[in-house]
């Protein structure tokens, strides 16, 4: 990625972002790290369950990039799919990191979008914990 970032830096004469706007884009990709890593992670546990993961993983790919804005910027979705989409992590990762870079969240949004990403972390991680908790025996 970034050797096609400076590629674009040069070929087309690409702006960086203002100072708040890096640093929430900085904040933002570190959080879809984060994001992207426990959803991975629930996949992985999933994996302990069923004997094959593939089918699950191919549609839990399918979903990623559908929903997270990789393969169709999620702001041209029908009205039904973009509110399907605000109530899915999968914006966490790639969405919300450049619309924040490209400068659609201004510094209000730009926090309420952290905000949401942030709650997304809290929220599956609580999910793993729980699930490792009820899977874990106790010795007594």
């Amino acid at each position: 990625m970034l050797p096609s970032l400076i590629a674009a830096f040069f070929l087309f004469s690409l702006e960086l972002p203002g100072l708040p706007a890096f640093f929430g884009f900085l904040c933002s990709l570190i959080c879809s790290v984060i994001v992207s890593f426990f959803m991975n992670f629930i996949l992985g546990l999933l994996s302990m369950v069923t004997m094959n993961i593939r089918n699950i993983n191919w549609g839990y790919n399918a979903l990623l990039r559908f929903f997270s804005g990789q393969m169709v910027p999620l702001w041209i979705f029908p009205s039904v799919l973009g509110v399907i989409s605000d109530f899915l992590p999968f914006r966490c990762i790639y969405a919300i990191p450049m619309s924040i870079y490209i400068g659609n969240y201004a510094r209000m949004d730009m926090l309420g979008a952290l905000t949401v990403q942030f709650t997304w972390i809290v929220t599956l991680r609580s999910l793993i914990t729980g699930s490792l908790v009820c899977c874990i025996p106790f010795s007594y």
